[in-house]
């Protein structure tokens, strides 16, 4: 059996439903951490999400200030793409009848903490 197969296996365990919190939050955990998408998404105190570029490039694109603009595009963007993948996971990790809670949650963070807030506190 070689690493493919341990790989996939991270991800074989019981969507979150009313009576299995704890125990499907050790294993997101588990299977977030494996792929490096746990630190800095959801282990946080506090929002993750990097301030947002302004869209308009400060003059001339030979300028460091313009390197400077372009390399926060790009982080802002890759941090974006990573957070709305995870929250597809996320999402697809819990039983229907579970979305109602986090319909309103924009962020990773956000579905986390409304998940926890509601199935820690049972």
């Amino acid at each position: 059996m070689g690493p493919e197969s341990n790989s996939a296996n991270v991800w074989a365990f019981p969507k979150l439903n009313l009576s299995n919190y704890l125990s499907w939050s050790g294993h997101m955990q588990a299977a977030l951490d494996s792929h490096q998408l746990w630190w800095g998404f959801i282990n946080v105190s506090e929002e993750p999400a990097p301030l947002k570029p302004s869209p308009n490039p400060p003059g001339d694109m030979y300028t460091q200030a313009y390197s400077h603009w372009e390399k926060s595009q790009a982080e802002y963007k890759s941090w974006v793409w990573k957070d709305c993948s995870v929250m597809g996971i996320l999402k697809g990790a819990i039983e229907e009848a579970q979305w109602p809670y986090i319909k309103e949650a924009k962020m990773l963070y956000k579905i986390w903490k409304a998940l926890y807030d509601l199935y820690f506190m049972l």
